[in-house]
């Protein structure tokens, strides 16, 4: 009797240590990914708009939130 006691309260508290560990590692994940969300934040050239750098198109070194800014610049580029 003792000793599945013993193995009880072995195996709860690796549980726990495992339930702990995967919170704490969703935790540094979720940090580590809205640090680099923010860091990567650029303005549209035509308005001015700031978006994020994965969704702007890109086009000589600038950036533009829609593809009808971009085209405004490739047709009157001055």
């Amino acid at each position: 009797m003792t000793l599945i006691r013993i193995l009880l309260i072995a195996l709860v508290a690796w549980l726990l240590l495992r339930m702990i560990r995967n919170w704490a590692d969703r935790q540094k994940i979720a940090r580590q990914k809205s640090t680099s969300e923010l860091e990567s934040i650029v303005p549209c050239h035509h308005c001015g708009l700031h978006i994020p750098k994965n969704e702007a198109l890109e086009s000589d070194n600038k950036y533009y939130c829609s593809q009808e800014h971009l085209q405004l610049h490739r047709d009157d580029p001055g």
